[in-house]
């Protein structure tokens, strides 16, 4: 899987990658409309940021935006089935997250962004390919 630079390359099964940032991305995208209901699609006012950085040991993609953020208390638990803060929401999308990242041997961090907002953070141990 390629992002950005072919210089940050890991070995990863890339659908299961695509799915865990598509849910990552999906679950900013909501937190925004969330947290600003009138926001139309010409405002400028929601964010979403999509980082990633790699050294010969690791890499990290991150995602942050600035919607209603994450719980102050029991963030872990986002990272369970079925458990989740939106009215609609089912609860799969973070902990599918999390069993993709488990599997390959990587490391899943829950942030607050300042001033508002959440970031996800993804670490995978990186092999020379």
């Amino acid at each position: 899987l390629n992002f950005l630079s072919k210089d940050v390359q890991f070995s990863c099964d890339r659908g299961q990658i695509t799915r865990a940032l598509t849910n990552i991305l999906k679950n900013a995208s909501e937190s925004i409309l969330e947290n600003e209901p009138d926001l139309t699609k010409a405002d400028q006012s929601g964010l979403i940021l999509v980082g990633v950085s790699a050294n010969k040991k690791q890499v990290q993609i991150w995602v942050e935006d600035n919607g209603r953020g994450l719980p102050d208390t029991n963030r872990e638990k986002l990272l369970e089935p079925y458990i989740t803060t939106r009215i609609e929401g089912t609860g799969l999308g973070l902990a599918i997250v999390k069993k993709i990242v488990d599997d390959h041997n990587g490391e899943l961090l829950l942030e607050d962004r300042s001033p508002k907002g959440s970031k996800i953070t993804i670490k995978f141990n990186r092999k020379i390919v």
